[in-house]
């Protein structure tokens, strides 16, 4: 697969979408980045007219990844079984609820298995999914001059 300089401008702006949510969390002493919110970002950016790329999908798969996992965790603590079990109930949700987002499920597994508090659905999930949709809403018009989203709902 060939490089272009345009593509450079995708890694330019999954970088600083990574970089932008780091320095945030410095900033305001609240969490606003965990590992799939990285999955996100190159996924509005590697696919930005995917279904999986639209703040509905990334917004509503991350929160329902969020608190499926502190549901399972405050339920049945975080066995192995458990974590299986909150991936499970998080992906049946997305898709009930047509909004798929992988990242979501890594979000429900890492809820459980780090023994996340009630805080973890809004920082870093909820914030952090909200500013990564705005930022990448932003870079995608003012910088690559192309439309991001492709729809809002």
């Amino acid at each position: 697969m060939k490089v272009t300089p345009a593509d450079l401008w995708l890694q330019v702006g999954s970088f600083s979408g990574v970089a932008l949510l780091a320095y945030l969390s410095i900033a305001t002493h609240h969490p606003l980045i965990a590992a799939p919110l990285g999955a996100t970002v190159v996924l509005t950016f590697a696919v930005p007219t995917s279904p999986f790329a639209q703040p509905r999908n990334i917004i509503g798969g991350n929160g329902l990844g969020a608190l499926v996992s502190l549901l399972v965790l405050h339920s049945f603590g975080n066995p192995p079984w458990a974590m299986a079990t909150a991936v499970a109930i998080t992906f049946l949700l997305m898709q009930l609820c047509r909004m798929i987002h992988p990242p979501g499920a890594a979000i429900a597994l890492l809820g459980v298995m780090s023994q996340a508090h009630w805080s973890f659905l809004f920082t870093p999930v909820l914030a952090g999914s909200l500013t990564v949709v705005l930022y990448a809403t932003a870079y995608h018009r003012w910088v690559l001059k192309q439309p991001y989203p492709s729809r809002w709902l």
